[in-house]
Parts: C-alpha cells; sequence; structure tokens
C-alpha cells in the first residue's frame, strides 16, 4: 500500500505542475482570444479536482474513507478522461499517455479506498 500511495502522489504531483501550466496557457489565451472565463474556470477545476482529491483523499482521510471526496472526484476524473480520449484522435501518441495518467490514477485511488486497514 506505501508504494501505491507514493506512486498516486507522484503522478498527482506531475498533473498538478501540468495543471498549473495549462492555467498559464488558458489565461493568456483568454487575453488573446477572448475565451469564456466561465469556460476556462471549469477546465481547470475539473484538471485540479482530478489530480488534487486523490491526494486528499489518501493523505487526509486514509483511514476513514470520506463518500463526499470520491462523489466531488468523480466528475471530474470523468471528464479528463473524455478529454484525453478526445485528444488521442488528434495526436494518439500524447492523447494515450494521458489516459494512461489518468487511469493509473484512477486505478490507484480506487485499490487504496478498497483495501482493508489495518487493526
Amino acid at each position: 500500500m506505501k508504494t501505491e500511495k507514493l506512486v498516486l502522489t507522484a503522478l498527482c504531483a506531475v498533473v498538478c505542475a501540468w495543471t498549473v501550466k495549462m492555467l498559464v496557457g488558458v489565461v493568456g489565451l483568454s487575453r488573446t482570444q477572448d475565451v469564456p472565463a466561465l469556460t476556462a474556470a471549469f477546465e481547470i477545476a475539473m484538471f485540479f479536482g482530478a489530480a488534487l482529491l486523490p491526494l486528499v483523499a489518501v493523505w487526509f482521510f486514509a483511514d476513514r474513507p470520506r463518500k463526499w471526496l470520491h462523489v466531488l472526484w468523480t466528475p471530474c476524473i470523468i471528464y479528463v478522461i473524455f478529454v484525453a480520449l478526445r485528444y488521442s484522435l488528434v495526436s494518439p501518441l500524447a492523447g494515450g499517455v494521458r489516459l494512461l495518467i489518468w487511469s493509473a490514477i484512477f486505478v490507484l485511488l480506487v485499490r487504496i479506498s478498497k483495501k482493508p486497514k489495518p487493526a
């Protein structure tokens, strides 16, 4: 379980850094091309939610699972997986890598959440 927790943390940290880079790009894009702020905020919120909520669930609520965290996380992970699937039509390699990362985060969080806690 310790290894899974560390791998999940590393993957989520990489995705968080990638999302911050994406945030900078979205701000620049919204200034030059008038992208609606609500659309950009939704996109960034989904990516941050998909990356940060697993970290919160694993590091702060590992001993007692919180259903509300999983309820908040589910639409985020579904959204980012569909975005990765759509992106794989444009760039199969980059989309495939993104899909692999999001799927790994999904599988690791589910496995960690389902494991019985030691007494």
